[in-house]
């Protein structure tokens, strides 16, 4: 039972610890969410605009997401 409930506080502070920090770089606090988006434009985008202005980072869709699939094993 000690066993449990240690592993449950520990789970907890790493939470609240990666909660608090969100590995920004510098001063930067923003980030912006990019969903739907192509790989491409969110590397352009994030080079020419978001990079430059100071954003912290970008939020994007899962990959498989939206994948379409041909032959679906049913």
């Amino acid at each position: 039972m000690m066993l449990f409930f240690s592993f449950g506080f520990i789970s907890l502070l790493v939470f609240a610890i990666a909660h608090k920090n969100p590995h920004y770089v510098g001063d930067r606090t923003s980030m912006v969410h990019l969903f739907e988006w192509k790989f491409s434009d969110i590397a352009k985008e994030c080079e020419k605009f978001l990079g430059p202005m100071g954003y912290g980072g970008v939020q994007v869709c899962i990959i498989h997401l939206y994948s379409i699939i041909n032959n679906a094993c049913i």
